[in-house]
C-alpha cells in the first residue's frame, strides 16, 4: 500500500470514528475492555484498574453515547424489577388476606 492509500485509508477511518456508529463502536470497546481490565475473578497481575480508570475516562469525555444508552437501559431494568417486586408483593398480600378471609369464614 502506498502513501496516498493509506492517506485515504486514515481518513476515511477517522470519518468512521467521527460518525455515530463509529463513536457507538468505540464507547462499547472501551466499556468492555474496562470491564475486563477489572474483572475481580482473574488473577491480580490480570487487573489494570488505572487503565481501566483511564478507558472510562475516554469513554465518558468523547464517547459518551454507550454509556447514557446504558445508563437508560440499566435505570429501566432497575424500575422494572422493582415493580416485579412491588407485584409479587402485592400479590402474596392478596394471598394473605384471602387466607384469613377464609379462615374468619369458617368459625
Amino acid at each position: 500500500m502506498d502513501q496516498k492509500q493509506r492517506n485515504k485509508q486514515t481518513e476515511e477511518a477517522v470519518a468512521f470514528l467521527h460518525s455515530l456508529r463509529g463513536s457507538w463502536i468505540v464507547g462499547q470497546a472501551l466499556t468492555i475492555a474496562a470491564r475486563q481490565l477489572t474483572d475481580l475473578y482473574k488473577p491480580v497481575e490480570q487487573r489494570e484498574p488505572s487503565n481501566a480508570k483511564d478507558m472510562l475516562y475516554l469513554r465518558d469525555a468523547l464517547f459518551p453515547m454507550w454509556s447514557s444508552v446504558q445508563d437508560t437501559l440499566l435505570q429501566a431494568e432497575v424500575a422494572a424489577q422493582r415493580k416485579r417486586d412491588q407485584d409479587e408483593a402485592g400479590d402474596k398480600q392478596d394471598e394473605a388476606d384471602n387466607r384469613r378471609e377464609s379462615e374468619g369464614e369458617g368459625r
